[in-house]
Parts: C-alpha cells; structure tokens; sequence
C-alpha cells in the first residue's frame, strides 16, 4: 500500500469515528431529556398534591 491509500484509510476510519460519537452524544442528549421530563412531572404531580391537600 502507498502512502496516498494509507492517509484515506485513516480519514475513513476518522470519519466513522466522527459519525459514531455524533450518534453517542445524541443518544445521551435524548436519555438526559427523557430523564428532566420524568423528573418534571413527578415535581409537578407533588407540588398539585400538595396544593390539593391545604
């Protein structure tokens, strides 16, 4: 293999790399957003329980 096949296997191999981080930082953005919202509703459901109670 020459130099020039070398360089663009390794920017291939970046370039998964890339996607595959994109894809993690995603997945982790979507769970931390499910998780406020659960979080979010069970503050809400207490506090109208709270307000009910008085």
């Amino acid at each position: 293999m020459n130099q020039l096949e070398e360089n663009n296997i390794g920017l291939e191999e970046v370039h998964v790399g890339v996607n595959d981080v994109e894809i993690i930082q995603l997945l982790f953005k979507n769970m931390i957003y499910l998780y406020v919202d659960v979080v979010l509703e069970k503050l809400l459901l207490h506090w109208d329980l709270g307000k009910i109670i008085r």
